[in-house]
C-alpha cells in the first residue's frame, strides 16, 4: 500500500508542476543566462509552434506572430544560447556560446500546487 501510495504521489507531483515564466532581456555570458530585467515589450525571434517566428511581445507575453523567421538569432542550441542561422523558421547552422544580451523566455517552475500529502 505504501508503494502505491508513493507511485500515486510521484505522478502527481509530476503532471502538477506548472512551468510559468516571461520573456524578458537577459544578460548570456558563455551561453548561459545570467541576469533578466523586468518582462519584456517590442518584438523578439521566438520558438512558436515548432517555428522560429517574428513576435510581439507585451509586458512578458507572446502576442502575435508574423511568417517564419529567415536570418540570425539568438536561440538555445544544445543547452547553450548561440547565435544560429534561421531559415524559413528552422534552424539551420549555429555559432559558439554567445556573450551579451537577448531576449529569451525565463523559464519559473511553480510546483506550489504539488505540495498535497498523499496517505496521511
Amino acid at each position: 500500500m505504501k508503494i502505491r501510495c508513493l507511485l500515486i504521489a510521484a505522478l502527481a507531483l509530476a503532471s502538477t508542476n506548472a512551468v510559468a515564466g516571461q520573456y524578458r532581456t537577459c544578460e548570456i555570458w558563455s551561453g548561459k543566462k545570467n541576469t533578466c530585467s523586468m518582462p519584456y515589450d517590442g518584438q523578439a525571434v521566438i520558438l512558436d509552434q515548432g517555428l522560429y517566428k517574428t513576435c510581439e511581445i507585451w509586458a512578458g507575453k507572446k502576442n502575435t506572430c508574423s511568417m517564419p523567421y529567415d536570418g540570425q538569432a539568438v536561440i538555445l542550441d544544445q543547452g547553450l544560447y548561440k547565435i544560429c542561422e534561421i531559415w524559413a523558421g528552422k534552424k539551420n547552422t549555429c555559432s559558439m556560446p554567445y556573450d551579451g544580451q537577448t531576449v529569451i523566455f525565463d523559464r519559473k517552475i511553480d510546483s506550489s500546487s504539488s505540495r498535497k500529502h498523499c496517505c496521511q
